[in-house]
């Protein structure tokens, strides 16, 4: 039925399109308002909503259940082990030569002179240092070579002690169990700190050539200011080889008299004093030098101090009497022992 008379009314107005173009506007406007409100219902129709989006749900991460912290115990430290013989240093004293120095620490006259390419073994200066390559280290060793060992020697515990400079002095004994004698004696000293890193090193040597079956000695270190933080010191030898040669190159020397007068009252230093007899008969050579090596050790039998006494030249004879002192670098003395030796060369 709507349809039916728009047919007509819009007739209508395209005749008066035909006669005035203002009417048919005015008509067609007209028509439109009609036809919205003959539209189903009675009235305008709701407007229409578009509808929401899906969600896509989306999982966030949960927390975790608390839980209470873990702890493990600390890891006990123990020190790495030290590495094998390294090349040390040896200062040049007075009377030295290049093949007595390399007679002393069991090499050839080559090997020192290849290990110093810089040093004129003819000029020889007091205070050079030399460095002696230990014959681990020694690619042209035969291999027979009873030097390419290091003699298994008993070792003791590392004794630390500091001094007033703040400085840091270590000492350990070494015995010689063998029945040879033993030369080329020498260590190494490392300190750690307690995560086990270590922080400082130092060689240590022996201050004589000789060390006897049956002998006990002590090898020192010395660590200047400032020092690291450090908790525990390790020490390994890294020379310890058979001695030859030993009667054409050294005296039998022996202590036969020995006293020790107490410097204070608190024991830390004394006075010692004695004779050296030489087997050497009169009329016969006397050797280039005469050592007394003084270790002191404490009641716990720990060494605390050390020093060597050297005789003058023009004062050899075949009983040499012997005066210094020794003192304490910690706790009070409780013996001290005295080594001697007399040889053709330093």
């Amino acid at each position: 039925m709507i349809h039916k008379y728009a047919r007509v009314f819009l007739s209508g107005c395209w005749y008066n399109r035909r006669v005035n173009t203002a009417r048919y506007a005015l008509c067609l406007a007209v028509f439109l308002v009609c036809l919205s409100a003959c539209s189903p219902g009675g009235g305008s129709s709701p407007p229409t909503t578009a509808a929401p989006p899906a969600i896509t749900p989306f999982q966030t991460p949960t927390l975790l259940e608390a839980t209470a912290p873990t702890t493990t115990a600390a890891p006990t430290f123990t020190p790495p082990p030290l590495p094998t013989p390294t090349p040390y240093l040896y200062t040049v004293v007075e009377g030295n030569t290049m093949i007595g120095i390399a007679l002393n620490f069991g090499i050839t006259l080559e090997q020192l002179q290849l290990a110093n390419p810089d040093v004129n073994p003819s000029f020889l200066s007091v205070g050079t240092q030399l460095v002696i390559p230990l014959p681990d280290l020694e690619e042209d060793q035969p291999s027979g070579s009873s030097n390419l060992e290091i003699l298994p020697l008993e070792t003791g515990g590392v004794n630390c002690l500091p001094d007033r400079a703040g400085g840091l002095w270590c000492l350990w004994p070494v015995s010689n169990p063998l029945e040879t004698p033993v030369e080329n004696l020498a260590g190494l000293i490392r300190l750690f700190d307690s995560a086990g890193e270590q922080v400082a090193s130092q060689p240590s040597y022996h201050l004589l050539n000789l060390l006897l079956p049956g002998q006990t000695t002590a090898l020192g270190a010395y660590f200047p200011p400032p020092l690291p933080e450090w908790q525990t010191a390790q020490a390994q030898l890294t020379g310890a080889s058979a001695a030859n040669q030993v009667q054409q190159r050294y005296f039998t020397a022996a202590l036969t008299s020995m006293e020790t007068e107490e410097l204070d009252p608190e024991q830390l230093g004394y006075a010692i004093s004695g004779e050296i007899a030489l087997s050497a008969e009169e009329g016969d050579p006397l050797p280039a030098y005469l050592w007394a090596l003084a270790i002191a050790y404490d009641a716990a039998g720990q060494p605390v101090g050390i020093r060597r006494w050297q005789a003058e030249a023009e004062a050899l004879t075949n009983t040499t009497a012997f005066s210094f002192q020794i003192f304490s670098q910690g706790s009070p003395i409780e013996r001290v022992e005295v080594l001697v030796e007399a040889g053709i060369t330093p």
